[in-house]
């Protein structure tokens, strides 16, 4: 989706990639695997999501970043939340309480502008973004925080008869070609998704599977 279409979904209501509820598999697979309490944590392409919440009640601090300004109104509203903003640049940062998002072009937040973040939480940030899109997205998100050790990474896999998007398929060896430079990388699970895009509504969706990554940095990301 170009960026003039990402605005224009919000403005219109077009917002099939938002769910109103924590994610399942973040609830499931977080606790058992990541991060203690001290640690920040980054959403990347992160909308109004209330995965946010949750996080931030886990964790020191939690950064996301989003394109569009009334998402990111939104999800202070939409949370009781009264933010502040700082601008610089080439972002706002929103922060209220413990969390922050950086509204702005993801691909322009400068390198090292999150050296405390230790994690991160990527549910609907790789899926969006084409695959010619993909390899920058990741090296952009560890310019940005260079500190990253482990991470849980959501994708979404289909046919190639169903191809277009977003959401794009991201196979598992497309998460090994991605991330295999700088982290270990193990398949928690595939399954169908809870939920069908709404794009793909009336067709048909036999192949499509959901994957959960996690993702732990090498002992030297060469």
């Amino acid at each position: 989706m170009e960026t003039k279409d990402w605005g224009q979904a919000w403005l219109e209501g077009q917002t099939g990639f938002h769910r109103d509820d924590v994610n399942p598999l973040l609830v499931d697979y977080w606790p058992t695997l990541a991060a203690d309490e001290g640690e920040s944590v980054l959403v990347p392409l992160s909308g109004k999501t209330v995965d946010m919440i949750w996080l931030a009640r886990q964790h020191r601090n939690v950064y996301g970043s989003e394109l569009v300004e009334q998402a990111v109104a939104l999800f202070f509203a939409d949370n009781t939340l009264q933010p502040v903003t700082t601008q610089t640049d080439t972002h706002v940062w929103w922060k209220a309480e413990n969390i922050t998002i950086i509204q702005g072009d993801f691909f322009m937040i400068p390198a090292g502008s999150l050296v405390d973040v230790t994690a991160f939480y990527d549910r609907a940030a790789l899926v969006a973004l084409p695959s010619e899109r993909q390899p920058d997205y990741v090296a952009t998100m560890m310019a940005m925080a260079p500190a990253l050790k482990h991470g849980l990474l959501i994708t979404l896999d289909y046919a190639p008869e169903l191809a277009g998007g977003p959401p794009y398929a991201v196979s598992p060896d497309t998460v090994g070609s991605l991330y295999g430079q700088w982290f270990d990388i193990k398949l928690l699970g595939s399954a169908p998704p809870e939920r069908i895009p709404s794009r793909m509504a009336g067709a048909d969706v036999s192949s499509l599977v959901e994957h959960a990554f996690w993702l732990t940095r090498k002992a030297c990301a060469c």
